[in-house]
């Protein structure tokens, strides 16, 4: 009875975080060490599930392999579906090589062969005296080396100065066990604007284009919306376009945008504004299309087209219309008796 008890609770406390959504995908020790590529140590996350998830508030831990003073950094941000996450560590004295440009810096010198990291859902740090946390905070836990806690029946490999410890299939693998979810091998660190990488279905973001509002003569400005499909992720999502259509650049409108503009991080969408120039030729009304051309990782594009009016506010005089009647009278012959000096109605007197 006692053997099945303790066999149930280490099955509950797994549970609490075998299957997260967002998970450690990579544990680089060895930055800046002798030998090494990268000149800092780093940890990478990803989201191998279907929908975007925020981490703002959320924090990675460390500690040695038997330590149980934790130091900490905090995350902010949202990943994507299939997004990495790069997390900057502290810097060693050799390494020819920086990291990618990181989404979040710490300062935390890890071991380059044996250690716990821990992904928490909070930025609290872990209590000291803790060997290996546990409940619903954890979200993933990674031992690597000698470990003395880790998801599972047994840590990563040890590492080295020229290996991480690298999360199988793109960080997609999570069978809640670190020795067999990892494999260890050269250090390929991924950041935010690496290409997604979803474990089910198609990309997780796209970029559309909408008619906003048509602009008109003298002053109303037209507008075109572009939305993304879930908030940008960090560094933004920028946009090129092409314009087109019967209205005329420069003559008929500006584009202070110049064929680009781009969806601020944590941001869904934004507004191309064409400004209207007021001209005195007679056009009618014209018409602006815009067509998206390319956006940058991990976007893809899917409505790429839409279309405004530009409207005129210029018209012909119409030929047959006078609009001055000219009346003469030869007040040599005109007479007025009586004391009244008053005109006619309708009569205009000039010498």
């Amino acid at each position: 009875m006692r053997k099945f008890l303790l066999t149930l609770c280490v099955f509950i406390s797994l549970s609490n975080y075998s299957n997260s959504q967002i998970v450690i995908s990579q544990v680089y020790g060895g930055g800046g060490n002798s030998g090494a590529t990268y000149t800092h140590d780093y940890i990478e996350l990803f989201n191998r599930g279907t929908s975007a998830v925020s981490i703002a508030g959320w924090s990675i831990q460390y500690t040695s392999s038997a330590g149980t003073t934790w130091q900490k950094t905090d995350l902010s941000g949202t990943l994507l579906p299939g997004q990495y996450y790069l997390i900057q560590q502290a810097q060693g004295a050799g390494g020819t090589t920086a990291l990618p440009t990181p989404d979040v810096t710490g300062t935390i010198a890890m071991s380059g062969t044996n250690g716990k990291v821990v992904l928490l859902n909070v930025n609290t740090l872990i209590t000291a005296g803790t060997s290996c946390p546990s409940g619903v905070i954890v979200e993933d836990i990674v031992g690597f080396g000698s470990a003395n806690c880790f998801e599972g029946t047994g840590a990563t490999p040890v590492l080295s100065n020229t290996t991480a410890a690298i999360r199988n299939s793109n960080g997609c693998a999570d069978g809640g066990n670190n020795n067999s979810d990892f494999t260890t091998g050269a250090p390929t660190p991924r950041n935010s604007t690496s290409p997604l990488n979803p474990c089910s279905g198609p990309p997780g973001l796209s970029v559309s284009v909408a008619t906003g509002t048509n602009g008109a003569e003298p002053a109303t400005n037209g507008t075109f919306t572009i939305t993304l499909s879930a908030v940008a992720p960090a560094g933004g999502i920028t946009v090129t376009y092409n314009l087109a259509g019967t209205a005329t650049i420069i003559t008929d409108y500006t584009d202070p945008q110049s064929g680009s503009i781009t969806i601020a991080a944590g941001n869904t969408s934004a507004t191309v504004t064409l400004n209207v120039a007021d001209d005195t030729d007679i056009e009618g009304t014209e018409t602006i299309d815009i067509t998206l051309q390319t956006a940058t990782s991990p976007a893809t594009i899917n409505t790429a087209t839409a279309s405004i009016n530009l409207i005129d506010n210029d018209f012909p005089v119409n030929p047959n219309i006078s609009l001055v009647t000219t009346y003469t009278q030869d007040f040599n012959s005109f007479s007025n008796t009586g004391t009244s000096s008053s005109v006619p109605n309708g009569w205009l007197f000039s010498e």
